[in-house]
């Protein structure tokens, strides 16, 4: 039985709450060795890829604004905001916003990998192997969302211009994107337990009002130039395992003591 949505969404809120305590307490950032340099290659790579999403702030170009026109400010600021939003739209619709997320992957199998092991003593060994293996299913699971996206999307589209409610396609649209893309950042929690990426995808179906959350918190991520994406990637991650430990697991948040050679497991 899935916990209440009211219960789910505060869960999801508090936990995102801790999520930057916890990271700092337990020093998650420190020991990556063997995907040290994958790391800050595949990282860089994301961060490249983000930065296109400030070619979204050159809307003077097309939309200059005159002082002297007040009677036009109005229209000005409406065409500028217009402007943006289509080419924020453009920038991360699609499949753009999960290449993003697989070049974050080495991020999210370490941090998520630290996590579970203070949450459940999920062993974490960060090693080339389990990386490769990790990637591969990032790979997947994004072109799982983006094909669901792509069919949910039109399907969304389809039905609410039947009803005549095209105004809320948008808004639909944006939803659907938020759960699939939370979807694809807490496959790591159904990875850490045993699950087929299926098995992942139909269990935390019960769980929409934390992925549409922390969709949403890494669109908003997405929007800080450089950091965006990195930090969206490990924060989203933290906090959909600190989520899941208190809804899927209902027990007590164990003591968060700093992870160290003595309570991890030996690094190869």
């Amino acid at each position: 039985m899935q916990p209440p949505l009211n219960l789910q969404v505060r869960t999801t809120l508090s936990a995102c709450k801790k999520t930057v305590p916890f990271i700092k307490h337990n020093r998650l950032w420190q020991d990556f060795g063997q995907i040290k340099w994958i790391a800050r290659i595949f990282t860089a790579a994301g961060v490249l890829l983000a930065l296109q999403f400030l070619k979204a702030f050159e809307f003077w170009k097309f939309t200059p604004f005159n002082p002297n026109a007040l009677a036009n400010a109005g229209a000005n600021l409406s065409h500028i905001g217009s402007n943006l939003y289509q080419q924020m739209a453009d920038m991360y619709t699609g499949g753009y916003k999960y290449l993003v997320l697989i070049c974050m992957q080495a991020l999210i199998g370490h941090f998520g990998g630290k996590t579970s092991y203070l949450l459940n003593q999920i062993s974490y060994e960060p090693t080339f192997k389990s990386y490769l293996h990790d990637q591969w299913r990032i790979i997947k699971v994004s072109g799982l969302s983006w094909v669901s996206e792509i069919f949910y999307g039109a399907l969304a589209a389809a039905l609410l211009g039947v009803v005549q409610l095209s105004l809320l396609e948008q808004p639909v649209s944006l939803l659907i994107q938020c759960y699939l893309l939370g979807f694809t950042i807490a496959d790591v929690y159904g990875a850490h337990h045993g699950m087929s990426i299926m098995q992942s995808y139909r269990f935390v179906k019960g769980y929409a009002p934390v992925l549409v959350i922390l969709g949403a918190v890494y669109y908003l991520l997405l929007l800080l130039p450089v950091a965006g994406a990195p930090v969206g990637a490990i924060f989203c991650t933290v906090a959909v395992l600190l989520t899941m430990n208190l809804l899927a697991n209902p027990q007590p948040m164990p003591p968060a003591v700093p992870v160290t050679p003595q309570n991890q497991p030996h690094e190869q």
